[in-house]
């Protein structure tokens, strides 16, 4: 099938978005190509879709788990052989998994980038019939990017094993600097980008000096009316807003990291489903999101940086209806902002003695832990060696961007099933105890695959199908079926779970560049500089500064920002004024400045003043310096 043939068949579209057809072409050439596009903006099918024409199988590398599983069962759900290989599954899932990728059972394959570091994952990879390899997320791999990690810097090495697969890039923002670096450091053979404009012309964008945020707030939610994102900077906040948002009558919903992935996506369900209308969120809230109807999105604290402010306030308007991106800010707001930069980035000995108390808490000697999964509760580690949480969580985000532990997101993910025995011995099996006997017909019906490889599965999906009351009767079956060895099964878990992604090391040689971690901290404070910019400014267009800073060549005035149309009430208030002027002097014929200050009482003297330049500027009015009298011009 083609390209286009591939769209409708598989997403049902009858056409692309700009740019998307083009990447894809140059992809299916096989030259190697970067794509810069907003977020929802379609760039997942700039690699899909070629992964599907081209003979073998696209390799994926992105770093969150929380990505990879849901582009997977967005894959499978259209009836595309994808898989993921991350640090929350179990070894003999990854073994499988690996397995039949080198069998070219899969289109799409997607990794982390610390996987790519792993001598079994390497020997592997020789193996697979690789296409093409897309990097997703493609700023992590520049210094100067907003969430630079150094396994993305060996990304490139991976390339001589397949010379002939081309590299997709692929980002939502990235600074002129940074696509240079992502193009320079992925080896492409030649520059070769494409990008659609950075903001939607349905957007709208303001920024509102606040001391009673609530109300304000209130007042905004009810006035845009539709589907909403509040977001925050703390759980605590999170959670507070939300309850009072729903006393005054704005049915709201709460969603941050301390969740469990259960309730977390029971929340995001409802509110996708329009049964709750306001999200109140940190910003773990967004991964997996494509909510066309979003009318607003307000942040209540101010970003620390362009691009996670652009990603957030990008989630409204996709529909293309008119939506707004809304931030309320008030004076202690740019000395948060400050307070947050030094929370971000902790004393390397101190993310050093976090590594330590890590491996320690859990018992995990030197060299050894690599894909040991361990439940993780930060409170109780803070409490054991007595971490501050907010330097304990920055130092523990600092570990995972250097690709030493992880933190999977499985809020997406479902319980996976394996049947490792032969269909003979499963018929068997059913013959001698027919109590299982409806339960593995239907999964058999239900689930594809589960010979090969293991599969996601959903014990609700299932009890409903066999018409049970409660799914707990499913899992207490296939735990008793996965004890017996007739199938393998991994329940999902609800706890958060924390990965050595390779073996322990000894603290003191952790290889965190003093020189690149003052780098870091210097580009983030220059990108809060930017956002106080963003939040201070009185004249200008909003869209206009962001899009200066990410090299937006195409610079305009939107038209519709809070500053643009406080321009127009100017301009045209001066219009009118200016109007006033000149009907006096025509009426009277001549005039002198003090009297037409007097007869212009109800405006300023200094503003009549500078009306009268502009006019006399523009030739309008004559001016006699020898009797200071003025005229209207007869030109």
């Amino acid at each position: 099938m083609t390209p286009r043939e591939i769209l409708t068949h598989y997403w049902g579209y009858d056409s692309f978005r700009p740019q998307q057809e083009a990447a894809i072409d140059s992809l299916m050439a096989g030259r190697d190509t970067l794509v810069l596009m907003p977020t929802g903006g379609g760039k997942s099918l700039c690699y899909q879709i070629p992964a599907l024409a081209l003979d073998g199988m696209a390799l994926v590398v992105t770093p969150l788990v929380s990505l990879m599983t849901d582009q997977v069962m967005q894959l499978r759900k259209r009836g595309i052989a994808a898989a993921a290989v991350h640090s929350g599954m179990a070894r003999q899932e990854v073994d499988i998994t690996l397995t039949n990728a080198v069998s070219g059972l899969y289109k799409l394959l997607y990794v982390s980038p610390e996987r790519l570091k792993s001598r079994t994952f390497i020997e592997r990879l020789k193996l697979m019939r690789v296409s093409l390899i897309a990097v997703d997320e493609a700023h992590c791999i520049s210094q100067w990017g907003h969430d630079f990690r150094p396994p993305y810097m060996d990304i490139a090495e991976i390339r001589p094993l397949h010379p002939k697969a081309p590299v997709a890039a692929l980002t939502a923002t990235a600074t002129l600097q940074v696509a240079n670096d992502i193009q320079r450091n992925l080896r492409f053979a030649k520059p070769n980008l494409f990008r659609t404009p950075y903001i939607r012309e349905n957007l709208s964008f303001a920024v509102l000096r606040e001391t009673d945020k609530m109300t304000r707030l209130v007042g905004l939610l009810r006035k845009t009316g539709g589907s909403s994102i509040v977001y925050v900077r703390s759980r605590q906040q999170c959670a507070a807003i939300a309850r009072q948002l729903s006393l005054m009558g704005v049915d709201a919903g709460c969603y941050h990291a301390g969740l469990t992935p259960k309730e977390r996506d029971r929340r995001q369900r409802a509110w996708m489903k329009n049964e709750v209308r306001c999200m109140v969120a940190t910003n773990a809230f967004g991964m997996g999101i494509d909510k066309g109807d979003v009318r607003c999105v307000v942040h209540i604290d101010i970003p620390p940086s362009p691009e996670e402010y652009y990603q957030e306030a990008g989630r409204a308007g996709r529909d293309g209806t008119k939506s707004y991106a809304i931030m309320l800010y008030d004076d202690n707001d740019l000395e948060k902002l400050d307070y947050f930069i030094e929370a971000e980035f902790p004393p390397l000995p101190f993310i050093r003695n976090v590594y330590n108390a890590l491996g320690n808490y859990f018992q995990v000697p030197i060299g050894a832990g690599c894909d040991t999964q361990y439940p993780f509760d930060y409170g109780k580690v803070c409490s054991a060696y007595g971490f501050d949480v907010a330097p304990f969580y920055s130092a523990v985000r600092i570990l995972q961007r250097e690709g030493l532990i992880d933190l999977p997101d499985l809020s997406h993910s479902l319980s996976t099933l394996h049947i490792p025995v032969s269909r003979e011995a499963l018929y068997s099996f059913q013959l001698s105890h027919p109590q299982y006997s409806e339960l593995i017909g239907t999964l058999l019906r239900t689930y594809g695959g589960l010979f090969t490889g293991y599969v996601p599965v959903s014990e609700q999906q299932i009890a409903r199908h066999m018409y049970l009351a409660s799914h707990l009767r499913v899992i207490a079956a296939l735990q008793d079926l996965n004890s017996k060895k007739i199938v393998s099964y991994r329940l999902r878990s609800d706890k958060p779970q924390l990965v050595f992604t390779m073996p322990r090391r000894d603290a003191d040689n952790l290889q965190i560049s003093p020189q690149s971690y003052s780098l870091l901290r210097e580009q983030a404070k220059k990108r809060k500089q930017v956002m106080a910019s963003y939040v201070t400014a009185s004249e200008g267009c909003r869209p206009a500064m962001l899009r200066t800073y990410f090299g937006d060549s195409d610079i305009g005035r939107c038209g519709i920002c809070d500053l643009c149309v406080a321009a127009k009430r100017s301009d045209a208030g001066t219009e009118q004024v200016e109007r006033r002027i000149v009907g006096l002097l025509a009426e009277h014929g001549t005039l002198s400045l003090q009297r037409l200050a007097e007869m212009l009482a109800d405006i300023p003297r200094e503003e009549v003043a500078s009306h009268l330049r502009r006019l006399i500027d523009s030739g309008k009015l004559a001016y006699n310096a020898n009797n200071g009298m003025m005229q209207v011009s007869s030109l």
